[in-house]
């Protein structure tokens, strides 16, 4: 309470003068001190719309809720309500009344005023008429008490000041220490900074991804923490990544062994497709390599890893397709589906069991292993049975003809011009046979018979 509460409730008073009736209206006065203390004053002209805006503004500005922000005393405000009478050009005052003049009659007359117009008495001073010492006494006693009472608070401040901060220093947030910054150390030398700040270490494992085995990751309360001196401060020591053991995984789905590696917190690259004689969708292996270095290592019958290992699932597309006896488009189409590209160029070999220009198979990987989706495959396509030469058995007899035949692979049956049968030259002695010639002479399939023309020797 000092004198802005007695400009606030000028305020209020200024504002009922304009509007007629007060800013806050309720059934109990604890109603009305909790809209003054909690509610902005309205601006007067909303109920009384011939209040200028100015006067708007001087009630507003003396009823402001911070006392900060009201006037600093009455002076100042009746110096705005000064400027706002010139603003809007009136200046309403009531003259003093004066005893009658020489020469008047004692009739009492008042001294008119001018219509519109007021003018205020100028502020009392010491010396002004109309003060007497009492008041001046009573004014100084009052300067003399607001001197006395400000240096007690003054003292009283710097008593409780000075207990505050021996509290402070004492028992308070200044007694404490704050834990020192260990991390990125090893244990033995983190326990000697806590230590020489005046704190108890002690190591607490757990595993950790990110921070090499054996060096410490935080202290447990953190860096920074104040708190007494003496207390155990936790340093926690990385136990490297954790270990987990998985299943074979042979055989298994895909999606299911995905699961299980993602549970164990391993790093999953893109899956190896390959072409197998295991079902479709099914795993051939896992290959882990390991985050801390070293070779790679099949996981297909269970293995033990690291978190953050690197796993490649290695997939079956199931086998390559059979493409014998297909046609080269036939054969092309089914590979392709699967993912697989084929050569323009194909491999022909003859076949006694394929067809000429259809698919015998395909040739081998260039290197080992199984065919992968997106490699080049390349055809081998039937040029039909193997052709061999005919023996040249013109001029020899009857027995050397058919065993250089029957040698080369061809069976073999007899003519000739004389008309006997042909039976007959099966008959005669050999030395009485010659071959004039035979048919086909040009390569033949095995088992091919060959016609040789006979006839008598010389």
């Amino acid at each position: 309470a000092d004198a802005r509460s007695d400009i606030y409730a000028l305020g209020i008073m200024l504002y009922e003068m304009l509007v007629g009736e007060q800013p806050y209206k309720g059934e109990q006065p604890m109603q009305i001190a909790f809209q003054h203390a909690t509610e902005s004053v309205p601006r007067p002209s909303v109920r009384n719309p011939a209040v200028p805006e100015q006067l708007d503004e001087l009630v507003l500005w003396a009823t402001e809720k911070s006392p900060d922000e009201r006037p600093d005393d009455a002076q100042q405000m009746l110096e705005r309500l000064r400027e706002i009478e010139r603003e809007i050009g009136v200046a309403p005052a009531v003259t003093r009344t004066t005893g009658a003049s020489h020469g008047q009659a004692d009739s009492g007359d008042l001294t008119k005023v001018m219509p519109g117009t007021m003018v205020l008495p100028e502020p009392a001073t010491a010396t002004s008429p109309g003060i007497d010492n009492a008041t001046i006494l009573r004014r100084r006693a009052a300067k003399r008490r607001a001197r006395g009472t400000f240096l007690l608070s003054l003292v009283l401040l710097l008593a409780v000041l000075a207990g505050g901060v021996g509290w402070w220093f004492g028992s308070g947030p200044g007694s404490l220490i704050a834990v020192p910054d260990v991390a990125g150390q090893t244990y033995d030398e983190a326990a000697a900074d806590l230590t020489e700040a005046g704190f108890e270490p002690a190591q607490r494992d757990e595993f950790s991804v990110d921070v090499e085995k054996g060096i410490v990751i935080e202290t447990d309360p953190g860096t920074g923490t104040r708190i007494d001196k003496g207390t155990t401060v936790a340093v926690v020591v990385s136990a490297g990544p954790a270990s987990h053991d998985l299943a074979p995984v042979a055989g298994e789905p895909a999606d299911d062994v995905r699961a299980a590696l993602q549970a164990a917190n391993l790093e999953i690259t893109d899956d190896e497709e390959y072409f197998t004689d295991t079902a479709d969708g099914s795993v051939v292996n896992v290959r882990i390599t390991p985050r801390a270095g070293g070779d790679a290592f099949a996981c297909d019958q269970g293995c033990t890893v690291h978190e953050k290992d690197t796993a490649t699932i290695q997939v079956s597309r199931g086998p390559v397709p059979d493409v014998t006896d297909m046609t080269v488009k036939q054969a092309t189409e089914t590979l392709t589906g699967k993912g697989l590209k084929v050569a323009e160029e194909n491999i022909y070999r003859p076949s006694d069991s394929i067809g000429k220009d259809r698919v015998i198979g395909y040739a081998d990987r260039a290197e080992r292993g199984s065919w992968r989706p997106g490699e080049t495959i390349q055809l081998i396509v039937s040029q039909g049975p193997p052709l061999f030469d005919v023996p040249d058995v013109s001029g020899m007899t009857r027995d050397e003809a058919t065993a250089a035949l029957r040698d080369a692979g061809f069976t073999w049956s007899y003519t000739s011009s004389t008309g006997l049968p042909d039976s007959v030259w099966d008959l005669l002695a050999n030395e009485n046979t010659r071959v004039e010639s035979y048919s086909p002479s040009d390569p033949q399939r095995k088992g091919t018979s060959i016609t040789l023309t006979m006839s008598f020797a010389g």
